[in-house]
């Protein structure tokens, strides 16, 4: 074989390795390499029938479609890994920056350069592999050869041929299916913004089961079914069980079921926005459209009905544009919680200090009107170390407590073993919990309800590749006329959801609290 015939057989497997590329991890093997990329054929076919004078413009061309293929297929690995679905180019660049915000915190400012950089010689080096590959091939071509029946014998290769790859011709077909759902979509939903039947509920009649209650839905962070149902977190089921003994000895009911969640992953607000607002927003095209609209939320609902309402957020750290949306009478976002320890790399602050702080600020007050809150835990937010450890609640103070009440190793150290962080995130949500029963243990009353749900399930190397979108719900309450009030919801008694227990869309949860808690007072 001479060198000429070497490069061109390299050259050949060189662009078909390009084009059959996996766009998912679990998907790179061996095996997805062994196969022939329809892609290739017709690359060939077509350059088989393009005139040598064009051939550089060809050339060209098939590099740009291989850049932005690898673009893709890099995009959809990180999607895919995070969110459970291809990259959506029109929503999720303007996420970039709070990807590289992630990293920067959660592993710091080199790491997230140097994935920046990996990323862009990537695309670079595909650039250069394929015009290489491409010039190297266009040699074939210039052989005397029956270019058309050449061309002929190639597409029909591609169309017939057992276990041919698509993965490039996915890529591009995921995207625009995307872009055309997207026109689709917003279109329906203008309309379900359009009809809101909750606004027409009269404040004497709103929600009045619960008048003289304080209302906390609190977000837990990644808690998702996983957590509950696989096998390697069976402590935390346990927990569960023990905290629903726990709580009946302090005299509260829990009531508990599965919502599926529109995002999965990440994405949380999507998650928030979705319970609050009772409309599906699954992507960041609805949520755009839904915080520029007038559609009355679950805050609203309560706002009508006589209640002070508050938004927790720990983790905003800048102004936060959808207060005009949402408009809570009073928004604890990081600095008006003001904690004073150390963050933990990503996360701001402990959960015990979020919930210490606003029971301090807003329950503890005497004199007051009830108080509905929404209300976000991140201790449970990847990279899941440091985290916090429980403390007494009358020493919890500014944080500076937890700047040594802390354990586990860094994000570097700990996301060297996938192992290792799939034990982490399990003992960062049992930590969630201890500290949600120590709340409810030693600030809830009788005129306290907690509703408490997980926003997503973790990504996808931990909650695993044909997860569900269900997360966990539990309803918490002290007065009998509450957990009446559900009892037409057939919800599981106790804090751990089992198979049987009902499914609902999250977007069904605000609908259902206002009917069922509209009704005539017992």
């Amino acid at each position: 074989m001479n060198a000429r015939a070497l490069s061109i057989g390299v050259a050949l497997l060189a662009l078909n390795a390009l084009l059959v590329l996996p766009d998912r991890l679990l998907g790179v093997t061996p095996g997805a390499f062994l196969r022939v990329g329809a892609e290739t054929l017709l690359i060939l076919a077509l350059l088989a029938l393009t005139p040598v004078r064009w051939q550089k413009a060809m050339r060209g061309l098939g590099v740009a479609v291989l850049m932005a293929a690898i673009a893709l297929k890099i995009g959809n690995t990180g999607t895919y890994l995070a969110f459970d679905r291809p990259i959506d180019l029109a929503l999720d660049l303007p996420l970039i920056p709070k990807g590289f915000d992630l990293l920067t915190r959660s592993h710091g400012i080199a790491y997230a350069l140097g994935a920046v950089l990996g990323g862009i010689v990537a695309v670079a080096a595909v650039a250069a592999a394929g015009a290489w590959a491409l010039r190297r091939v266009t040699f074939v071509w210039r052989m005397p050869v029956a270019a058309g029946v050449l061309a002929a014998a190639l597409i029909g290769l591609a169309v017939a041929l057992p276990g041919v790859s698509r993965a490039t011709a996915q890529v591009f077909a995921d995207e625009a299916h995307i872009v055309a759902e997207g026109f689709r979509t917003t279109r329906i939903f203008a309309g379900e913004l359009s009809h809101d039947p909750l606004a027409a509920v009269a404040p004497p009649q709103l929600l009045r089961t619960l008048q003289g209650h304080d209302v906390l839905v609190v977000f837990v962070e990644s808690y998702g079914r996983v957590a509950v149902d696989a096998p390697r977190y069976a402590s935390i089921a346990a927990q569960l069980d023990r905290m629903t003994e726990r709580l009946s000895a302090a005299g509260f009911a829990s009531r508990s079921a599965w919502l599926g969640s529109p995002t999965f992953g990440g994405e949380s607000w999507l998650a928030h926005s979705t319970t609050m607002s009772g409309l599906w927003v699954n992507d960041q095209r609805r949520y755009n459209m839904l915080i520029g609209s007038k559609r009355t939320t679950l805050l609203s609902d309560f706002s009508r009905a006589g209640w002070r309402t508050a938004v927790v957020m720990p983790e905003i750290t800048m102004e936060w544009t959808e207060a005009s949306f949402f408009r809570p009478d009073v928004m604890y976002d990081a600095p008006a919680l003001d904690f004073r320890g150390e963050p933990f790399t990503y996360i701001t602050m402990a959960d015990q200090f979020t919930l210490s702080k606003f029971q301090r600020m807003e329950l503890a007050k005497a004199d007051r009107k009830p108080v509905m809150a929404e209300i976000a835990l991140v201790s449970s937010h990847a990279p899941w170390t440091p985290l916090p450890k429980p403390v007494p609640w009358d020493q919890v103070g500014d944080g500076h407590i937890f700047d040594t009440a802390r354990e586990g190793p860094t994000p570097e150290e700990l996301w060297e073993e996938p192992e290792d962080v799939r034990a982490q995130y399990g003992r960062s949500i049992s930590y969630v919990l201890e500290t949600l029963e120590s709340f409810v243990l030693t600030h809830a009353t009788e005129k306290t309800v907690l509703i408490v749900l997980g926003d997503h399930q973790p990504m996808s190397f931990v909650s695993g590749e044909d997860a569900t979108r269900d997360v966990p719900v539990h309803v918490i309450a002290k007065d009998p006329a509450v957990t009446a009030a559900i009892a037409d919801w057939h919800w599981t008694d106790g804090m751990r959801p089992t198979a049987q227990s009902p499914q609902w869309k999250m977007d069904a949860l605000r609908t259902r609290i206002v009917t069922s808690f509209s009704g005539p007072a017992p």
